[in-house]
């Protein structure tokens, strides 16, 4: 099952380039839950619920073009076949100092220790932005600060993951006899 967030509001309009998409963890025997990360939003904690000073990092993920190679053989004529896409993933760490910016969005900057910016945030765009945050016992632990929508020249707006709590549990509603 696949759905789009609508919105009423012209201005809103650009988050309908979101898309949920809800997969059974197994499909024709083979187990599909091992290919996704399960973001329990009822435990992990978004960048609005932890103190700045208490951020360790934060951090996009995605499949940059620049990541990409083929792998190929050629035949006796020098045709190639057994053509291969081989995607890296890359990691754009951020500046723990967000701001808001848009509407649903936060904004964050790329960290000044990590000078190669990706200009145009190729391969970015719909990636999971996590954070890792301390507690008060010195703990590590994993937040969830939303989706990448938009970047470039080391500026990354993000979909904010309480934005996206919202939209999910309005497009896939838990029934009230599912249990956890």
């Amino acid at each position: 099952m696949a759905a789009s967030p609508t919105y009423a509001r012209e201005d809103y309009r650009f988050g309908e380039d979101i898309q949920f998409v809800a997969y059974d963890e197994t499909r024709n025997g083979r187990d599909l839950a091992r290919h996704f990360i399960d973001i329990n939003f009822a435990e992990l904690p978004d960048l609005r619920s932890v103190p700045k000073d208490h951020l360790v990092a934060i951090f996009a993920i995605g499949y940059p073009s620049a990541s990409t190679s083929y792998d190929f053989d050629f035949d006796d004529e020098y045709n190639p076949q057994n053509i291969e896409v081989i995607y890296r993933f890359g990691k754009l760490v951020l500046s723990n100092n967000w701001s808001e910016s848009m509407d649903l969005h936060l904004q964050l900057c790329q960290h000044e220790k990590y000078p190669d910016t990706i200009n145009n945030l190729d391969g970015f765009s719909g990636g999971p932005v996590f954070f890792f945050y301390k507690d008060v016992s010195l703990q590590v632990h994993l937040g969830f600060a939303g989706m990448t929508r938009l970047g470039a020249n080391g500026i990354v707006h993000v979909y904010e993951a309480a934005h996206m709590k919202q939209l999910l549990d309005q497009i896939f509603p838990v029934s009230p006899t599912a249990s956890s």
